[in-house]
């Protein structure tokens, strides 16, 4: 009995192209095929010939060939010149001269495959795109998905990324790193010995990159390990523009009442992200906070009537209700929703931060959304809280958003460059802000 179970698990390549050729080879066969639980050959002579692979039979030519393809053995530690004179050795003969690389690494001195590609010991002659890139970064990075920008390490099997789908997922664990920092101040983060960033060359190498020569020089992409890189390269920011598919749906919310609540059942809380509601949480992080213990206050200028009615409008859309004026001092004036139900809801089931300015950040199911609903959202933002100026001597325009909180700078101008625009980023002490 534990024979035929152990039988039922072998990996089989031969049933999947029969299965193939059955569907009138229809792709989506594939998709039905859990990868996660195919064991992994170590190189490609293991796959060919290992009773828990392909167990065939395989020619020493063929053994050159997707060795070589694969770039699979060490030259350092193996017969110098061997793997070009394979025509009749038998497999033990071959393994007795040549040392074969066991997931990458090398049995014998450790060296790595990038490392024997990138002293040109390996030919790399494998162009295909698998998830490089994505396991040398920090686990919190934020990446690209079909399900909206999420953290690194919350991608599951099967995520579209820009790269394709995710077919594993492991822990390389501690790693040293180096860091880049771009004109823009962009951070790029990423493992030393294996992190590949694309950099922009020009094809005569006497001369660099000028805004002069920008139109005229023929330039290249040279893919580029990360601790090869210099001060003045023209490093490429990747704009995948993938988004969501879905509306977000959020999470259900049951509020229990205190003896002194009242009027709390009147609120309707919306059970997915549809764009009024990103429209209300632009104007919330935008200028919202808990302006007293039980309601969430959000203040306009007095003179922008537009976002005013807009913030209205959705409010009645969304909630059934009219936020109320809580007062007016100055050029400003505030609208507030009163009640613990609305705040609870929004931090429980919305994830919206209510705490202080610099705690401030962009929610899930904002950044989780599709393009459209995150559109309606940094609409909303920038029109309570953003600027538009000119500086003096200069005809360039600029829209500038400010805030004390890092994380929010940062998801907005992930959000801003998912939408193919490149922004500046720099410090500066507002007039009147006290610094603690």
């Amino acid at each position: 009995m534990r024979k035929q179970e152990e039988n039922e698990n072998i990996f089989s390549p031969y049933e999947i192209l029969e299965n193939l050729k059955k569907s009138n080879l229809d792709p989506s066969i594939f998709e039905t095929i859990d990868e996660r639980d195919f064991p992994k050959a170590p190189n490609f002579l293991e796959f060919a010939i290992g009773p828990s692979f392909l167990n065939t039979l395989i020619l020493p030519k063929q053994v050159e060939i997707g060795t070589k393809l694969f770039c699979d053995y060490c030259p350092r530690c193996s017969r110098p010149h061997y793997i070009d004179t394979l025509f009749d050795q038998s497999v033990g003969n071959i393994k007795d001269n040549m040392v074969f690389l066991e997931h990458g690494v090398c049995p014998k001195c450790k060296a790595n495959r990038f490392e024997l590609i990138k002293s040109k010991e390996l030919i790399f002659r494998n162009e295909l795109v698998g998830i490089c890139g994505q396991r040398c970064v920090p686990r919190n990075s934020l990446v690209f998905t079909e399900r909206g920008i999420i953290k690194l390490e919350d991608v599951k099997i099967g995520d579209s990324l820009s790269h394709g789908p995710t077919i594993d997922k492991f822990d390389s664990g501690r790693l040293s790193s180096l860091k880049l920092i771009t004109k823009y101040n962009y951070t790029l983060i990423g493992a030393k010995e294996s992190h590949i960033v694309p950099v922009l060359r020009v094809k005569d190498n006497t001369k660099k990159y000028t805004d002069k020569n920008r139109y005229s020089a023929e330039f290249f992409i040279e893919d580029m390990s990360i601790k090869d890189c210099k001060v003045g390269d023209i490093v490429f920011l990747h704009s995948s523009n993938l988004w969501s598919t879905s509306r977000y749906v959020l999470p259900g919310y049951t509020f229990i009442p205190r003896d002194h609540c009242h009027n709390y059942n009147k609120f309707v809380f919306p059970t997915e992200v549809t764009p009024e509601l990103a429209r209300i949480l632009g104007y919330m992080v935008a200028n919202g906070d808990n302006g007293r213990k039980y309601n969430f206050r959000v203040t306009f200028n007095s003179n922008n009537q537009n976002a005013i009615d807009d913030f209205i409008r959705c409010c009645k859309i969304v909630f059934s209700i009219e936020p109320s004026i809580e007062g007016k001092k100055e050029n400003c004036i505030s609208y507030t929703m009163n009640g613990l139900a609305i705040m609870g809801w929004l931090e429980q089931s919305v994830g919206l931060c209510t705490k202080k300015a610099r705690y401030k950040l962009i929610p899930d199911c904002i950044m989780q959304s599709p393009k459209d609903i995150v559109c309606e959202f940094l609409s909303a933002l920038f029109e309570c809280d953003g600027n538009i100026y000119k500086e003096k001597n200069d005809v360039t325009v600029r829209i500038q958003y400010s805030s004390v909180s890092k994380q929010l700078i940062r998801q907005i101008r992930l959000l801003l460059l998912n939408l193919g625009i490149v922004t500046s980023c720099s410090k500066f002490q507002s007039v009147g802000f006290k610094k603690k």
